[in-house]
C-alpha cells in the first residue's frame, strides 16, 4: 500500500535544512527519492516491499549520510484519503486497508474533531464502507483531526483536513463618519448577506 509521509528536517540549532536523500528498506532496498524546501519541509510518496523497518537516509553537501529510523511498515495496517467535493457540498473519506487488517467485530469508527465543534463520529463496516461522507453543513471550516479507530478505541490512522467551504455569511458595515463629540450617538449599519442570497439589516447605535 502507498502511503504519503510529510516531514520537516532541522539543525541541531533547530533551524530548517535543505536536504535530499533516500528511504529504504530493511534489504537496504531503495523505496524513494525526497527532497526539502527552504522551510525543511518535504512530502513522499513510499510503497513498502514488505512488512518490516523502514529508513529515512539524508546527504549533507559533503555527501555525508544519516541514518533515521521510522515507524515500522505493517502488513495489517491501514490508512485513509480526504477528499472535498463542494459541488455537492461532502467531505469524502475513503478507507484504504491492507488484505491482513482484522479489528474487533469488522467495525471502525470516523471521527471528525474540529477544536470548536463536538465531534462527530461514524461507525462503518471495514469489509462495505470504503467511503465515509461527512456533510459540509454540519462540520466548521477550517483544520480539524480525522482519526480511524476501532470500536475499542484503539487509534488505526490519524490526520489533518483543512475544510475550505463557502462563508456562511458575508458583511458589509457602514460607521457614519462625521466628527462627533463625546457622549454624542452615532449609526453603524451592518449589511449581511447569507449564502442562500437573503439579507439581514441591523442598525445599532453607540455613544
Amino acid at each position: 500500500m502507498t502511503n504519503r509521509v510529510g516531514f520537516k528536517c532541522f539543525d541541531k540549532d533547530g533551524n530548517p535544512v535543505i536536504t535530499e536523500g533516500v528511504i529504504t528498506g530493511s534489504s537496504e532496498d531503495t523505496l524513494a527519492f525526497f527532497s526539502t524546501d527552504r522551510n525543511g519541509t518535504g512530502v513522499v510518496s513510499v510503497n513498502p516491499s514488505s512488512a518490516g523497518r523502514l529508513y529515512m537516509i539524508t546527504y549533507d553537501s559533503t555527501g555525508r549520510d544519516r541514518r533515521f529510523e521510522m515507524p515500522p511498515a505493517s502488513d495489517a495496517g491501514l490508512t485513509f484519503r480526504v477528499a472535498s467535493d463542494k459541488q455537492s457540498g461532502a467531505v469524502k473519506i475513503r478507507i484504504l486497508k491492507n488484505n491482513g487488517l482484522d479489528v474487533p467485530e469488522g467495525r471502525l469508527g470516523v471521527i471528525y474533531a474540529h477544536p470548536s465543534f463536538p465531534p462527530v463520529r461514524k461507525e462503518i463496516s471495514v469489509e462495505r464502507d470504503s467511503v465515509t461522507i461527512f456533510s459540509q453543513d454540519i462540520i466548521p471550516a477550517g483544520m480539524a483531526k480525522i482519526t480511524v479507530t476501532d470500536i475499542k478505541g484503539t487509534v488505526l490512522a490519524s490526520g489533518w483536513f483543512y475544510n475550505d467551504k463557502t462563508e456562511e455569511l458575508s458583511f458589509d458595515v457602514k460607521v457614519n463618519l462625521r466628527i462627533l463629540r463625546r457622549g454624542q450617538k452615532s449609526e453603524l449599519k451592518s449589511l449581511q448577506k447569507m449564502k442562500t442570497g437573503s439579507r439581514l439589516k441591523a442598525i445599532s447605535v453607540f455613544q
